[in-house]
């Protein structure tokens, strides 16, 4: 069986950064409508690469996946789950800024994931206003 990794984009966040390329939206309007297309295309794929792959990497990256509501990426990852064979020691990474965080999400991801991956770009507040970064270094 052939190794695939898979990125899942999760295009919201709670402001757009001055210095982003990424496809983003400072918008969490329609959230609910992108994550029931998420779990189509998720199923639609897993069911034309049937038996063809196991996934040994997965990447939740972004905009900002933690902006999400609690349980919405292990919601999201329990169906990357029932469509593909994920293998057990499969790499889980997902993108978090710390103003999006909660004790919730961090016990979430800690079930769910390998690795979370925090966006702290400076622990000066002076460059995270220039920055446009929504979160203080506190």
């Amino acid at each position: 069986m052939k190794k695939l990794g898979l990125y899942v984009h999760v295009p919201f966040c709670v402001s757009k950064c001055a210095y982003c390329d990424f496809l983003s939206f400072a918008c969490i309007a329609k959230q609910d409508d992108y994550l029931k297309k998420l779990k189509d295309e998720i199923f639609y794929w897993g069911e034309k690469l049937k038996g063809e792959y196991s996934v040994d990497t997965i990447f939740v990256g972004g905009g900002t996946p933690s902006v999400l509501p609690h349980g919405a990426i292990s919601d999201v990852l329990s169906v990357v789950r029932k469509c593909f064979s994920v293998d057990c020691d499969c790499e889980i990474t997902v993108e978090a800024n710390p103003d999006s965080l909660t004790d919730d999400k961090i016990a979430e991801y800690a079930d769910s994931c390998t690795r979370i991956s925090v966006g702290v770009q400076s622990t000066c507040d002076d460059t995270l206003k220039i920055l446009s970064r929504p979160h203080t270094a506190e």
